[in-house]
Formats: C-alpha cells, sequence, structure tokens
C-alpha cells in the first residue's frame, strides 16, 4: 500500500514538474560562429549573448539563450564542525532559476524554508554568481532575474563557482550532469578559488552518489580536518569509485558540468599590449614632475640622516628608507623602458617622502616645547585635502565625444575617489593625532626630546599624514590622467542608459562582495576589542587601506553617505552623465578592491606581518593560477574590446603593463598584479558594453 502510493506521488510529482514553465525542455539551440560585427556598432540581441572575438579574424559567435524562466538544480558540498565532534561532509539540495528581466533592474533572491536559514556569505556569493554569469555571457546583470531557493540552514562562499556554472547553465539551457558537483569561490576574472574541507565534502558527495567531483586548482593535495595530515583527492575519489577533476576557471568548470565547451575571445599577443610611444612619452614627462617632488622631500631626510637626527627614531628612518627604494626602483624601470611602472614607482616615493617629512616636521615642533604649533603643522597638512573636491569636479566637467574620453573619465573618477576616501579618512583621524599633541603640554624639555616620545609621535601622527599623502597622490594621478590617456579616438558618445545599467551591475556587485567581507572582518574586529560595529569598520579602515577605499568608493554609488557624494549628485543631477559615469567608477573600483580582500582573506589565506605586511601565501599554487589566469584573461577581454571599438583602450593596457612588471616582485607587489589584471580586464568589458547598441 506505502509502495503504491510512493509511485503515485511519484509519478504526480514528475507531471507537475514536467508541466512547469521553469523547467522548459524546449532544445537549445547551436551557436553560430565567424559573425563580423563592426567597431562601436555592437548590437545587443535578445535571448543571444554575443561573445567578441571569438577567432583570430576578428569573428564573434552568437550563443542562444533561454529567453524564458529556467532552472537547474546542483548540490552544493559543505562540512559540518563544532559540537566536539569529528569534521563531516555535506550534500544539499540547491535550485537556481534565471527568466528574462523586462524592466532593467537588479533582481537577485536567495530564498530559504526558514527565516534567517541562509547565512550572509551564500547571500553574497549568490548575487557574485549572478554577476560573473551575466558578464560571462557579456549581458549586464539587470538583464535577467536570478533566484537562489535553499532547504536548511547553508551560510559559506564555497559554492560560489557552483552557482555561478548553474546559473549560465540555466541561462544557457545546457543539461548538467546530475553526477556532477564541484567546491570553489569565484573570483572577478572567472577563475576559480580555493577553499577548506575539501576531503570531507568529497566523502559526503560520493556517499550521496556523485560519480564527479571538481576542486579548485592547488588543491589536490588537501588538509584532513580531523587527522591534520594532507589528502590526495585524486586518490580518494578513485579508491570510492569516482573522479576527482582540477577546475581552473568558470569555462572549464561549464564544460565539466555539461560537456559543452562557451565560446570564448582568442586572447591578444602580449605585444599588442604596449603601451604606445605617445603615452610612453607623457608618463615620463608626468614621472619627471614626481622626481622632481621627491628630490624636494628627500633633500630633508638626507639632511636629518646627515646629521643623525633620524638615528634614534627608527620608524620615521625606515619610512624614508622606503621612499629611497621605490624611488631607485621607479629610475631603474624607467632605464628599462618600463614606463608605467616607473610612473607609479615614483608616485609611491614621494607619497612615503612627503610623510616622512610632514612627520618630521611636527616631532621637530614637540622638541623645541611646541605642541600646540605641532598640532598646527598637523591641520596644515590636512588643509591638502581640499585639491580632492577641485579634481572630482574637474572630471565631471569633462565634455567626452569619444570612447576613449569616456573611458578616461572612468579611470580619472577612480583615481580622485580613491583620493577622497583618503583624504576623508586621514581628516578624520587627525582630530585625535592632534588631541594626543596639545596633550603633551607641561612636559620637560628632557622628555620632549626623549627619543622614545618621538617613535610615539611617528606611530600616532604618521597614519593619518600618510591617509593624506596617498589622497594628494592619487588626486595629482587624477589630473595627469588628462594628459596620460586623453589620446585621439573615433568619435563616440556614450549611452546614458547603458552607462547607469553598468553601475548597477557592479554596484551590486561591489555590495555583495562589501557585505561578505565585513560580516567576517568587522565582527571578528569587534569581538576582539569589544566595539560597536561602527567603532570596529573605522578600526578596520585605519589598518586597511583596500578597505577603506572599497567601502569610500561604494558610497558614491550604493550609499548615501552625505557630504561632497551628494553635493555632486545634487549638482550634476543623478542621470547625468559625470553622475553616471562617476557612480560606474565607485561601483567599479569597491568591486575589485573587495575582491582582492576576499581572496586574501579567504581564498589564499595569506599572512601578514604586524605592520600589515603580506607575507605567505597558504595556497601558493593556487595564487600562481590566479595570477597566469587573469593574465591570459586580461588579454581575451582586450581582444573582445578591440572588436567592439576598434582598439585596445589605453587603462586596459596600462594596467596591464604594470601588472607584469609587479608579477615578478615581492608577495605585496604579486597581489598587486593580480588586482592590476583584474583592472585591465574590467576596462575592456566596461568598453565592450559602452559600445553596444
Amino acid at each position: 500500500m506505502n509502495r503504491t502510493r510512493s509511485i503515485l506521488v511519484a509519478g504526480l510529482a514528475l507531471a507537475v514538474a514536467s508541466a512547469c514553465p521553469g523547467k522548459s525542455t524546449t532544445p537549445a539551440k547551436k551557436p553560430n560562429s565567424g559573425v563580423k560585427v563592426k567597431p562601436l556598432d555592437v548590437k545587443k540581441p535578445k535571448h543571444v549573448a554575443l561573445i567578441l572575438g571569438t577567432d583570430e579574424n576578428g569573428g564573434s559567435t552568437e550563443l542562444p539563450l533561454a529567453g524564458e524562466k529556467s532552472s537547474v538544480v546542483v548540490h552544493p558540498l559543505s562540512v559540518r564542525t563544532g559540537g566536539g565532534k569529528p569534521a563531516k561532509g555535506t550534500i544539499s539540495k540547491m535550485t537556481l532559476t534565471t527568466e528574462p528581466n523586462p524592466d532593467e533592474t537588479v533582481r537577485v533572491g536567495v530564498f530559504s524554508e526558514f527565516l534567517k536559514g541562509v547565512g550572509p556569505q551564500l547571500q553574497a556569493a549568490a548575487w557574485i554568481a549572478a554577476f560573473m554569469s551575466a558578464s560571462t555571457l557579456s549581458k549586464d546583470l539587470t538583464d535577467f532575474r536570478f533566484s537562489v531557493t535553499r532547504g536548511k540552514f547553508f551560510d559559506g562562499p564555497s559554492s560560489g563557482a557552483l552557482m555561478t556554472v548553474g546559473f549560465l547553465a540555466s541561462l544557457t539551457k545546457a543539461p548538467i550532469n546530475a553526477k556532477a558537483t564541484m567546491t570553489g569561490t569565484v573570483n572577478p576574472d572567472g577563475t576559480v578559488g580555493p577553499v577548506g574541507g575539501i576531503p570531507h565534502k568529497f566523502e559526503g558527495a560520493i556517499a550521496a552518489g556523485k560519480t564527479k567531483l571538481g576542486f579548485p586548482v592547488g588543491q589536490r593535495f588537501a588538509l584532513d580536518m580531523n587527522t591534520r595530515k594532507r589528502v590526495d583527492l585524486v586518490a580518494l575519489a578513485n579508491a570510492k569509485g569516482a573522479s576527482a577533476t582540477e577546475i581552473s576557471d568558470v569555462w572549464q568548470a561549464y564544460e565539466f558540468f555539461t560537456g559543452k565547451k562557451l565560446p570564448m575571445p582568442i586572447p591578444v599577443l602580449p605585444r599588442d599590449m604596449k603601451i604606445g610611444d605617445a603615452v610612453d612619452k607623457q608618463l615620463v614627462k608626468h614621472f619627471k614632475q614626481w622626481e622632481t617632488s621627491y628630490k624636494r622631500e628627500n633633500a630633508t631626510l638626507v639632511g636629518l640622516l646627515r646629521t643623525g637626527q633620524l638615528k634614534d627614531i627608527r620608524e620615521l628612518f625606515y619610512m624614508g628608507r622606503r621612499a629611497n627604494r621605490e624611488a631607485n626602483e621607479g629610475r631603474k624601470l624607467l632605464g628599462q623602458g618600463l614606463m608605467a611602472s616607473a610612473y607609479e614607482r615614483m608616485m609611491n616615493a614621494v607619497t612615503y617622502a612627503a610623510t616622512a617629512t610632514a612627520t618630521w616636521s611636527i616631532i621637530d615642533k614637540v622638541r623645541k616645547g611646541d605642541p600646540d604649533g605641532a598640532s598646527r603643522v598637523l591641520y596644515r597638512f590636512m588643509g591638502l585635502a581640499n585639491a580632492t573636491e577641485r579634481a572630482l569636479r574637474k572630471v565631471g566637467a569633462m565634455k567626452p565625444g569619444t570612447m576613449s574620453g569616456h573611458l578616461l573619465m572612468v579611470s580619472a573618477f577612480q583615481s580622485a575617489l580613491e583620493g577622497w576616501g583618503f583624504h576623508y579618512h586621514g581628516s578624520r583621524s587627525i582630530s585625535k593625532a592632534s588631541r594626543y599633541l596639545r596633550g603633551l603640554r607641561g612636559r620637560t624639555p628632557e622628555q620632549l626630546a626623549d627619543a622614545k616620545l618621538a617613535n610615539e609621535i611617528v606611530r600616532k601622527v604618521s597614519p593619518p599624514i600618510l591617509a593624506i599623502a596617498r589622497g594628494m597622490a592619487a588626486t595629482r594621478r587624477s589630473l595627469q590622467a588628462f594628459d596620460i590617456e586623453g589620446i585621439a579616438d573615433i568619435n563616440y558618445t556614450c549611452s546614458l542608459p547603458n552607462a547607469r545599467r553598468l553601475a548597477k551591475s557592479y554596484t551590486s556587485a561591489a555590495g555583495a562582495n562589501l557585505g561578505y567581507y565585513e560580516s567576517i572582518a568587522i565582527r571578528r574586529i569587534a569581538a576582539r576589542y569589544r566595539l560597536n560595529n561602527q567603532r570596529a569598520r573605522w578600526r578596520l579602515m585605519s589598518t586597511n587601506p583596500d578597505y577603506l577605499v572599497a567601502y569610500r568608493a561604494f558610497g558614491l554609488a550604493g550609499r548615501d553617505l552625505g557630504g561632497l557624494p551628494s553635493r555632486l549628485k545634487k549638482e550634476w543631477g543623478p542621470k547625468s552623465l559625470p553622475w553616471s559615469l562617476g557612480s560606474l567608477a565607485g561601483a567599479i573600483l569597491s568591486y575589485f578592491k573587495t575582491s582582492l580582500l576576499l581572496s586574501k582573506q579567504y581564498s589564499l589565506r595569506v599572512s601578514h606581518s604586524f605592520s600589515g605586511k603580506p607575507t605567505a601565501v597558504k595556497n601558493e599554487k593556487a595564487f600562481i593560477n590566479m595570477i597566469n589566469t587573469a593574465e591570459r584573461k586580461a588579454r581575451e577581454h582586450a581582444r573582445s574590446a578591440k572588436v567592439a571599438t576598434g582598439s585596445i583602450p589605453v587603462q586596459t593596457r596600462l594596467a596591464y603593463a604594470k601588472a607584469r612588471v609587479l608579477r615578478e616582485g615581492d608577495l605585496a607587489d604579486k597581489l598587486a598584479a593580480l588586482e592590476a589584471f583584474w583592472r585591465a580586464s574590467i576596462y575592456s568589458q566596461i568598453a565592450v558594453m559602452m559600445a553596444r547598441n
């Protein structure tokens, strides 16, 4: 009786599922390759993904999309720990649904059977997966509605790559292998990032009947959380009648699940990414301007060293030495013809040298018995922050008539916003440093001349000074971009609706990243130092410049922070070109800053020294794969941009040139290289999306 009822229920469920419009069985059409596209006249066909530059002759591929509501079921993996019990892998069901979005608003939903059944990390991962799947198909996040439906409580970002592939399969109507599953995060360039607990996840998957398992590159020998020993994932799977495969990126993952290949651009050759003589000439010109500034600041430091006045002020001595090291490296790179990297190094040299000399001026005032004078020096330095607003207004006043002009506007906005973020934080922090200096009143001359006090002053006042110096450098760079990136180009006027759609997409992705990162970092700091969330956020900004910039830049696009952004929005108008491109610039800047933060903290497990300098990467092979893939993806996206616009954006070429040099440096440089390769890809993607009609 029970068996008969089960069969009837199963049959009825099958009938209902077959009739469900979200599970259409209409067969997918085949891709159409060799499509020719006219530069700056890229059509945005309905229910078709146009992948540009899929052959070396400039041809592109049209990939038919579902064009209707479509769902797939995937099975994410997780690890259950705690309660004094050994770690155990679990598997659960997740339904991913996509459909065309008629109103062009961002619609990403994460649903559960229970209140708070989905944690913040999974929610963020779902948003990023939706964004990445749309971007992979050269579509906007606003083109589709995405939903994730789960049963029991689940959290964590390790199903990011799985959800991305699931959304792609749903959008392209590609059936997925029911015996397959995988684990891994997803990065901005589509690479699959490292995760933990894989041996346990695989054991749980195999016990549930999965026989085809995917894991991130570099993690074949993963840690067993119970035995604390390394386990060969391939051997583990084979011993239980399954297979395990390293997955590099979402394109490989898509083929792993569906047996089909997604069209991809053919990468341009590295020589095609050359900056060009006109841009090099401008870089040399501005390098020399930075060098002049450095010589002026360094003259003070050299005099202090010769007279032995920095002998006992070790922290100031090290800052001066770092400035000198950056300057020497810049000159060396200039001699090698690597102008973009030389420019960045000399700019860094000025930043550290200016911080060191300003800090010395304050110490000197204190030693002369004038703490109030030292405080006035601090506030005079803060007054330099006014240049940021002027820079933002100058960029906003642009009237671009070419594609390169629009991209220049985005790039200059990003530098100016970075400067604004540093200035805002530094200016707010100066009041605390000033109170400390005024608290030195009444000390004896011997006490004020003590080397220990001098080092303490450096620790108290140099962080806000360094923040403002970084802000000054970023602001100056935004103005110099007019010369460096202001090359002649084909006449073109950007579609404002396109710009606003792009801003919406990147704002959503940046917000998801920022929310995920804050859910980890701020909660940890608040608990450790017994702070409320706002104070924990402020402390995090003080020690982590990437978070500071990400938070402030997101404020322009996704949060009403008041102050300068609100004034500019009111003056320019919320639908104006400057506000649209400024919002886009802020969203993109926040997106790849938060992506780097998450990669360092969660995927790569980067260790830092007490001063905050990165010292080691736990998942080294994965890191190497991420950098190599990011480099190739930058050239692939450059191909798409060349087809869409007729040329590779100068911003792409500049970021790529810097990244190739940084990749050969220390760990901090390598992490910066990863960000620069991502930046190169994103500028190409922006060019493609702006070229669409």
